[in-house]
């Protein structure tokens, strides 16, 4: 038994139409059609990220209003 692999990594957004024909010794032989769809990626949003967005939105002015009330003492 023979088995060839296809690579289709790297490939750009769009539709792709690839077409594997197999045939045996004996003439026998077999078609089938595939489409390929590659996609824009999406980043996932990671919640980690957006709780220290938030947290430095809180701490920064925090920081900001103490240091003002030392330069004022």
């Amino acid at each position: 038994m023979l088995i060839r692999t296809i690579l289709i990594d790297g490939l750009a957004v769009g539709a792709y139409n690839y077409t594997i024909v197999v045939s045996d010794l004996a003439g026998n032989s077999f078609a089938d059609t595939v489409i390929v769809t590659v996609l824009v990626k999406i980043p996932e949003f990671n919640p980690f990220i957006g709780l220290m967005i938030i947290g430095l939105c809180v701490v920064i002015p925090i920081l900001a209003i103490k240091q003002k009330f030392k330069k004022k003492k």
